[in-house]
């Protein structure tokens, strides 16, 4: 659901907003935890934290350090109870069910950070404690951890085979289903055979595919080593990139497995879809690949063409692949595409993605050859941002500058979220890079930047340093991100006093009256707004909410009756 904000900030109070002398950021936000304060469920304050995974409820998850007690790392989340009720999923030196003996190592923030879906459910990867570091994978429904993949526990093959390598890169769909790689040992094992591709898609935990194994449409060619494989995991299907053998060459690869079966999305040295062309051999963007429920794949890869290769952006409908841009290809207004970069995309539900590119053209210097493309569903494409462009929000002269590597994350509704450099009057090194969304009807909209002032608790102002957020190349991969669909980013801030906070912060959609985010007012507002009648809470976070003022009443009432049958999409 998308709980409405109204864009009338004049009636947001000062616990809705930064309003404290001196702060400065103008967007509802909830406080989720903050450095120095108690850690739930132990008898430590934290420390410091990863990057917080956000759901489509509003619910976290994220890794942190605290002190006061032997375990110094751990796991917190607030998707079983709700928004604001976090708890500790699992702590440094517990014992890990399942594995006799074993207890969990540390949880490093930079490296570990848990997913979490619409129900709540947690999954991560840890080590265990001792030389070895061997991960642990495990999901948490909220009734208690269990442990999917270990070395010495078995692997689904056979009584006598184990994992005996699992890697921590995994992910996880909305339905708690998993997929990761591993390596495993044991009777009839090599080193011809002995990793895959595992998940619980299918109901038990099985490899849906293995080092060894004849790979489909590709004849006399078998499945290579897939241990620096990221498998991605949607609400039906398992897309992987691989390596294909036939014990002299190995091409690149990327497939689809849905119901056991396995779909080639594209192979190296194939032909491509621009004719005469062939898929270039040196693998590129390893990790950019992304997919979704309706089995649409982009994918960054070169392609050769009269002895000359060139990058592109293709995109797989779920039948066939083609291409949506490439090198010396064109580019909105009139340009063309000189370089993508090997980042990859951010895609989403409906089909759409963005990713960055290199320009040139009439008009196009060193100091705005940059910016973002997205691509639309049949066909189009626009510039999400682009270097040398006025930065919305701040002073005049000010604008994008340089290229930014962070890229761009989609939502499922259109809404992207944007990290850029910025230069101009009033900029220096400790302001020179904020965070912005675009919406369909406000365009870009200044979140916050380094410099910025913010009220973390009532009367606690700080001063903004740094900001991070989990960044997404696709909504439905299962690879986790820091956005939902409700226009809410989690971000971790740290302040100019080296503490730190988690936060997640809502940009309005600019439909007054609004409530469940569809841009029209009509009976399903009014129903939400009745059925949340008296509640209070975070303002701008309850459905009906509609002035932020932290409750549901006739106020809101008002307002959405003053706007029925408002229609703000654009015609």
């Amino acid at each position: 659901m998308h709980p409405a904000i109204s864009n009338v900030v004049t009636l947001l109070t000062a616990s809705t907003l930064v309003a404290a002398a001196g702060a400065n950021v103008q967007l509802p936000f909830r406080t989720i935890a903050v450095s120095g304060e108690a850690a739930p469920d132990t008898a430590a304050d934290f420390t410091g934290f990863g990057l917080p995974r956000l759901n489509n409820n509003g619910e976290v998850a994220f890794s942190a350090y605290i002190t006061g007690e032997v375990g110094v790392s751990g796991m917190w989340t607030d998707g079983f109870n709700g928004p604001g009720n976090l708890e500790l999923i699992v702590r440094q030196d517990q014992p890990i069910p399942g594995v006799p003996g074993a207890f969990w190592g540390e949880f490093n923030p930079t490296f570990y950070s848990p997913l979490i879906n619409d129900s709540g459910t947690v999954a991560f990867s840890g080590t265990q404690a001792g030389p070895d570091s061997d991960t642990v994978i495990c999901r948490n429904t909220g009734l208690g951890l269990e442990v999917l993949a270990a070395r010495g526990l078995d692997a689904g093959l056979a009584p006598t085979i184990e994992f005996d390598d699992v890697s921590n890169l995994f992910s996880m769909n909305q339905n708690g289903k998993v997929a990761f790689s591993a390596r495993v040992v044991g009777a009839g094992i090599s080193e011809a055979n002995d990793n895959g591709i595992w998940s619980d898609i299918n109901g038990s935990l099985l490899p849906i595919m293995r080092e060894g194994n004849l790979a489909p449409s590709v004849p006399g060619y078998t499945f290579g080593s897939s241990t620096s494989t990221i498998p991605l995991i949607t609400e039906s299907a398992v897309v992987f990139r691989n390596y294909v053998s036939n014990g002299q060459d190995s091409l690149w690869s990327i497939w689809r497995n849905e119901n056991a079966l396995h779909t080639p999305i594209a192979v190296e040295d194939q032909q491509t879809a621009i004719l005469g062309t062939l898929y270039d051999g040196v693998s590129y963007g390893l990790i950019g690949c992304t997919t979704n429920n309706d089995g649409d794949v982009a994918f960054p890869q070169r392609f050769t063409f009269n002895n000359q290769d060139r990058a592109t952006m293709w995109y797989h409908n779920g039948v066939q692949t083609d291409f949506a841009a490439f090198e010396d290809g064109n580019a909105p207004d009139g340009l063309t595409i000189a370089h993508i970069p090997s980042l990859g995309a951010s895609f989403n539900g409906a089909g759409s993605y963005a990713f960055p590119v290199y320009l040139d053209g009439a008009g196009v210097d060193p100091s705005n050859d940059s910016g973002h493309l997205i691509c639309y569903p049949g066909g189009g494409m626009s510039f999400a941002i682009r270097e040398g462009d006025p930065a919305p929000g701040l002073a005049a002269g000010v604008s994008f500058t340089g290229f930014s590597s962070s890229g761009i994350t989609l939502t499922d509704n259109g809404t992207y979220f944007v990290a850029h450099a910025i230069d101009g009057p009033g900029i220096n090194p400790d302001s020179d890079y904020g965070l912005w969304a675009f919406t369909a009807l406000d365009g870009l909209q200044l979140i916050l930047k380094q410099g910025d002032d913010i009220e973390i608790r009532p009367n606690d102002v700080r001063t903004i340093t740094d900001f991070r957020y989990s960044k997404s190349t696709g909504t439905q991969e299962g690879r986790g991100r820091g956005t939902n669909n409700n226009n809410e980013i989690a971000l971790h801030l740290t302040f100019a006093d080296d503490s730190s906070a988690i936060i997640v912060m809502r940009v309005p959609n600019g439909c007054l009256g609004d409530v469940n985010g569809d841009f029209f007012v009509n009976f399903t507002d009014l129903n939400l707004l009745l059925g949340n009648w008296g509640e209070s809470g975070d303002p701008g976070f309850i459905d009906g909410d509609v002035d932020c003022d932290g409750d549901v009443d006739f106020d809101d009432l008002n307002i959405v009756l003053a706007n029925w049958a408002t229609n703000c999409l654009p015609i």
